[in-house]
């Protein structure tokens, strides 16, 4: 199973260093969206290329063995993966390639022992050493991480929160409650995406890439409308789902 994870997050994005390869610090875009009574969350989108061509080069060019060892640094938003297949909790740093939101990043980390860890969402600057390790999802991460807070992010208010996720990681997070529902039942979930039909949510950008059913007894919004779904996981199903419009983080 660890390698369909691992396919997940290979297969749409790859990335680039700012701490290894001595690139420019990531440049950041803040990005205000019109701001709905029932949906109050924004994120920022974070903008480096760079980040991409070395994720891309470490992971589909086999180039990772030449940056083993050294110190990176990187700049990008928080979130934790419940990855139920291997039974662990997982830390990233991600971003996106750039406002399309079509290509993410993300680099996994391991915290260091006395790393103070925030909300999911929080947008983060990792310190910590590139390594080779077959305990990370694919292969290497940055071990022994410092985390420095750049901008807290408040609002995640779910055992289990997507909206916090880059678009790979959203999809990983999809097949970890699909594929492993008894480890999620009865958990509180949030889920981001654009409504398919009156009892499913699919991926807001890519037709196909996971259908999420929810069962609500309130309004549905329009299909192809980009909501927030919020309810407990039963049996696969989000039920109690409160469906709201989203202000597209």
């Amino acid at each position: 199973m660890k390698k369909l994870l691992s396919a997940f997050l290979c297969a749409a994005l790859l990335c680039a260093f700012a701490g290894c390869a001595q690139s420019e610090p990531a440049e950041v875009q803040t990005q205000s969206y019109p701001q709905t009574a029932s949906d109050e969350m924004k994120m920022e989108t974070v903008l480096t290329p760079a980040e991409y061509v070395l994720y891309q080069n470490i992971f589909y060019n086999d180039q990772g063995d030449d940056y083993v060892g050294q110190t990176v640094t990187k700049t990008g938003i928080f979130t934790v993966l419940q990855d139920a297949y291997n039974d662990t909790r997982r830390f990233y740093v991600w971003g996106y390639n750039d406002n399309t939101k079509c290509c993410d990043w993300q680099w996994e980390f391991v915290p260091a022992a006395d790393a103070q860890l925030p909300e999911p969402g929080s947008k983060v600057q990792v310190y910590g050493t590139f390594v080779q390790d077959e305990s990370a999802l694919d292969g290497y991460w940055i071990e022994n991480a410092e985390l420095t807070v750049v901008s807290p992010f408040k609002g995640g208010d779910a055992d289990v929160d997507t909206t916090t996720m880059g678009g790979t990681l959203e999809r990983v997070q999809l097949a970890n409650l699909q594929g492993r529902p008894e480890q999620f039942e009865g958990k509180s979930v949030k889920v981001y995406g654009r409504i398919e039909s009156p009892t499913s949510v699919q991926h807001p950008y890519y037709d196909n890439s996971f259908s999420q059913p929810f069962a609500s007894d309130g309004a549905v919004q329009a299909v192809g409308a980009r909501v927030v779904v919020s309810g407990v996981y039963a049996s696969g199903v989000i039920t109690q789902a409160d469906v709201t419009l989203s202000n597209d983080f």
